[in-house]
């Protein structure tokens, strides 16, 4: 029997090399906003030693939404940095499981490949004997299979979570903008 896994699912893994670096800058960048958004609410507010009308205090808070909005999109843009990291590492230990199992994978059919030549080199063995190597080997494919099936399902749920993430940025409520998708996306 020919050992044969199927590894589809972690075929192709993406090159995470520069996730990192990427949610640093973005997180570099939505600092950046929000220290434009304070620093103009603060001058915004010196104008109380200038402007003196009914309707000031309107004009002193003018900046306060957009500081504060700032501060919400910086909280969304920080889950979706950690959720970059935390993607980048977990396909990074995919990719040494799968290697572990590729290579475990070759052990075991390199080992088949030996048992296999050895029966056929011996004419005396037996059906029984057969039979119970290729069980033998049906339940070392199986092993093998489910750790593969393990790490396309680590994939499935590291993805899930960093698509999660950056959506809920997205589709969340602010005072000023109503998610299309409401509440409960």
């Amino acid at each position: 029997m020919s050992i044969t896994v199927d590894l589809s699912g972690t075929d192709k893994l993406p090159d995470t090399s520069e996730i990192p670096s990427a949610a640093r800058d973005l997180g570099a960048r939505i600092a950046q906003m929000t220290n434009a958004y304070g620093n103009a609410q603060m001058k915004w507010w010196s104008l109380t030693d200038h402007y003196r009308a009914p309707e000031q205090t309107l004009v002193y808070t003018a900046m306060d939404e957009p500081r504060n909005a700032s501060a919400e999109i910086a909280d969304g843009v920080g889950s979706s940095v950690s959720a970059l990291e935390a993607f980048a590492e977990a396909v990074e230990a995919i990719k040494l499981k799968r290697a572990a199992l590729q290579a475990d994978i070759l052990q075991a059919q390199q080992a088949d490949a030996t048992e296999d030549a050895k029966r056929s080199e011996d004419r005396t063995h037996h059906v029984l004997g057969d039979l119970f190597d290729m069980g033998e080997d049906l339940v070392i494919q199986l092993r093998l299979q489910q750790r593969a099936d393990a790490l396309t399902e680590e994939l499935r749920v590291a993805e899930d979570a960093c698509i999660r993430a950056h959506s809920a940025m997205f589709t969340r409520n602010t005072r000023d903008v109503v998610s299309v998708y409401g509440e409960d996306q």
